[in-house]
């Protein structure tokens, strides 16, 4: 279950595309106080769920990418199987 500042942190990349976790930060502290834990906990969680990609960029910054969603393709034996 995603909760709405999840929902809303998930926003917030998609718009910026590529961004750090500390422009991140600071972007969503205009909104409400966040501290670098809960946001790391929602990265985890947004990444678990396929939405976004996280890397170390240096010692102290991530780089945080929004994912496109892929629409699987149904394989040729689940059409065969589905008609």
């Amino acid at each position: 279950m995603v909760d709405l500042f999840t929902t809303k942190v998930a926003n917030k990349i998609r718009s910026m595309k590529v961004t750090t976790d500390t422009e991140l930060l600071a972007e969503l502290r205009k909104e409400r106080e966040i501290s670098m834990k809960e946001l790391n906990d929602i990265l985890l969680r947004l990444e678990i769920l396929g939405f976004i990609s996280v890397s170390w960029m240096d010692k102290e910054r991530k780089r945080i990418e929004y994912r496109e969603p892929k629409i699987e393709e149904q394989t040729q034996e689940e059409v065969n199987s589905n008609t």
